[in-house]
């Protein structure tokens, strides 16, 4: 995300500080927002029609319209639309002028976490991923100390 706020990368304040810029984020858009750092995630129930579908681009709307106002221009091919559940309805969703790209992916990735989207929402495949991953370390491991000379 390009933002109005520039933090070294890895600093100690920096999300603290991108969280008090943009917390009322929350109170400007009528849907629920997760934040993390300098990236919010707007998400709302939105039933097939295009009632539903206006409703949600008017969030979209309201969120755009914001960050202009703080000066805080998001990178528009850094969001995307994902759908929950087993609807095809993908109505056409604009932040300013770009179009957002629908996830059509099962799995779907955010602030590092895996989730299985078109099943139960669980993390079962973030937790498959990050065992295989400490087994692949461990072999790692096993493997290099297996020719380390011993002590004793």
């Amino acid at each position: 995300m390009a933002s109005g706020v520039q933090q070294p990368q890895g600093s100690v304040l920096g999300p603290t500080l991108s969280l008090v810029y943009i917390n009322d984020l929350q109170t400007t858009v009528n849907c629920s927002v997760s934040l993390y750092t300098a990236d919010p995630l707007l998400y709302q129930q939105v039933s097939t029609g295009a009632d539903a579908a206006a409703r949600f681009q008017s969030v979209i709307d309201a969120f755009h319209r914001w960050s202009v106002e703080w000066k805080m221009p998001f990178n528009d091919t850094k969001y995307h639309v994902l759908t929950f559940g087993e609807q095809d309805y993908r109505p056409l969703y604009r932040l300013g002028s770009a179009v957002m790209e629908w996830v059509s992916t099962t799995m779907y990735r955010d602030f590092g976490a895996s989730c299985n989207v078109q099943s139960d929402l669980k993390f079962d495949l973030q937790m498959a991923l990050k065992k295989a991953n400490a087994s692949r370390t461990l072999e790692s491991i096993k493997h290099i100390l297996h020719d380390a000379p011993r002590e004793g």
